[in-house]
């Protein structure tokens, strides 16, 4: 016969297991190893996080907070380059849904 305290512990542990997921699905992405992955994370993340695509917000300001990170290896890289890499990015982009009337 299952006890009420055992029906208790499987919530609390179902609980606990829903609350991981979710968490860790939320979480920003890292910051990559180099710009272009730093890039690509970021532009991943503010896809799922833009309710009706386009570029928002989120996806110019994580490609802002990637080149802040990355500073020192882009002093490496030449400018155009480094403009190319930010246009490629851009381009992965969701579009835009067109609303509907």
């Amino acid at each position: 016969m299952i006890t009420s305290k055992k029906i208790a512990t499987c919530f609390a542990v179902i609980g606990t297991m829903l609350s991981v997921a979710t968490s860790s699905a939320s979480a920003a992405p890292n910051d990559g190893a180099t710009l272009g992955e730093c890039y690509n994370n970021w532009i991943s993340y503010c896809n799922g996080h833009a309710p009706n695509g386009g570029v928002t917000s989120c996806h110019t300001q994580s490609l802002d907070r990637c080149d802040k990170i990355h500073k020192a290896t882009m002093s490496q890289i030449p400018g155009s380059q480094i403009k190319a890499m930010r246009a490629n990015a851009l381009k992965r982009v969701t579009p835009a849904r067109a609303s509907v009337r």
